[in-house]
């Protein structure tokens, strides 16, 4: 008797260490063959993901999905989401025909997107959206807004996009609601998008109160874009009172080629603006420079994005200034960019200009103009 319960509590002491026991690289090959109802569900989950690492030793596929499918019975999430993966790279994995295990893999993606899986549910409906069918689609929505009520701005946005543009789930409410609660968790599209909709009317009736209010505050966020779509409502009066020195501070902030060009022929044709622009800036090159020095800054950080009308106008600029090496340096990025050629042909006014600019220059030959 005495026997027989201490070789019973030793059974017991081996069974709860064995219970207790996490995997270590050494003890996985033991371990695949020990009984899968002897470890926790964690550490099955362990295990697969040890035979999934295509840099173990042991990477093997097979053993991942056995390990995997335990920890998935045994409730793990992960399980089920790395199934998914497992199954859609390798379609003859379980046997099956390449359609079924596809569908297996889609199941497995969906067990972990109701188990409220983030990554799990953004995942599953863009598969979802691509089968285009109206019901998968709303199946998508669904799990996109389950993945927003976590927060999740981009699935906040996917949302709002597919409610104003997709006719079959079609929604102008919900989708502006949508955008507008990812502009509100500081997504930096989101106001960009909005804005544009709202110009547009893709998204409802056209309001242009609504898109100045969305492009100013996307602009403020820090968009360029939207600078840029800012800075030229105010240098044309389109929807605003035009004022050349918000234009040419928005342009200034944007920093971008097109921004920078257009900033300096604003400050070639209102030399004031560069006084008033200077007055309300504390930082770059114009808060540093003076006039004449600030024109040359924005042609030539505008030339090195490749901006070919630039570089033509800092090629003028240098030939103004006698260095004809540095001019034609400049030139030959506007020419191979087929500019002021075809932009004139186009019907561009300041390439007729420039046109005009070469012409005066005796330089047709090497722009390859006629006449």
């Amino acid at each position: 008797m005495l026997r027989s319960t201490a070789a019973l509590m030793l059974l017991f002491v081996v069974l709860g260490a064995l219970l207790m026991m996490q995997p270590s690289p050494r003890h996985f090959k033991q371990l695949q063959l020990a009984d899968f109802y002897l470890f926790s569900s964690p550490q099955q989950l362990q295990l697969a993901q040890h035979y999934w690492d295509r840099h173990s030793s042991d990477y093997s596929p097979e053993l991942a999905e056995k390990w995997f499918v335990r920890a998935a019975k045994n409730g793990e999430a992960e399980a089920h989401y790395q199934l998914a993966h497992l199954y859609y790279i390798f379609p003859n994995l379980s046997g099956l025909e390449w359609e079924a295990n596809v569908l297996m893999a889609t199941d497995e993606l969906e067990h972990a997107a109701n188990s409220g899986m983030l990554k799990a549910q953004t995942e599953l409906a863009d598969i979802l959206f691509k089968h285009d069918n109206t019901p998968d689609k709303i199946r998508g929505l669904d799990f996109l807004a389950r993945a927003a009520k976590q927060n999740d701005v981009k699935a906040m946005m996917q949302l709002g996009r597919r409610y104003c543009t997709d006719p079959d789930v079609q929604n102008f409410t919900l989708g502006k609601q949508y955008l507008t609660q990812a502009a509100e968790a500081g997504d930096k599209q989101a106001p960009l998008m909005l804005a544009s909709f709202y110009q547009q009317g893709r998204c409802g009736d056209a309001d242009l109160a609504q898109y100045r209010y969305w492009i100013e505050k996307s602009a403020t966020d820090g968009n360029v874009e939207a600078m840029q779509q800012l800075a030229a409502q105010y240098l044309q009066g389109d929807g605003r009172s035009q004022d050349l020195l918000q234009a040419a501070l928005w342009l200034y902030r944007a920093q971008q080629p097109d921004a920078l060009y257009q900033l300096g022929m604003l400050f070639q044709q209102q030399p004031e603006l560069f006084t008033q622009v200077k007055q309300q800036v504390s930082s770059g090159f114009v808060a540093e420079s003076n006039y004449a020095d600030s024109i040359v800054n924005c042609f030539y950080l505008a030339t090195e994005q490749g901006h070919p009308k630039a570089a033509f106008a800092f090629g003028v600029l240098n030939l103004e200034h006698k260095d004809n090496e540095l001019a034609m340096q400049a030139f030959k990025i506007a020419k191979d960019a087929g500019y002021p050629k075809f932009a004139a042909q186009l019907g561009d006014e300041q390439a007729k200009k420039d046109v005009q600019i070469i012409k005066a220059n005796d330089l047709q030959r090497f722009f390859e103009l006629q006449g």
